[in-house]
């Protein structure tokens, strides 16, 4: 169980790098859990982009194989335009 424990802080520190390293990823408003082969993702994110680039960086890891998808996405309040009076 040990072992077990240590290789998830490696791979969970790894992918920490990996997202802090992307520009793509909104730095500070992505967190996330591993739990051996599932990854639960919570937060945050403005554009589908900055999702995809999250994906991204997980896809690179093999042993990640469930994603739990807890991200909310921001979205940007639309104009509204007043009618002429």
């Amino acid at each position: 169980m040990t072992n077990d424990i240590r290789a998830t802080d490696a791979i969970a520190a790894r992918l920490e790098q990996a997202l802090a390293a992307d520009p793509a990823v909104p730095f500070g408003t992505i967190r996330f859990r591993l739990a051996g082969r599932r990854i639960t993702l919570l937060g945050s994110v403005a554009t589908l982009d900055e999702k995809a680039a999250i994906y991204a960086a997980i896809d690179d890891f093999a042993s990640i194989r469930d994603i739990d998808d807890r991200l909310q996405f921001d979205m940007p309040t639309p104009f509204v335009f007043a009618e002429a009076a």
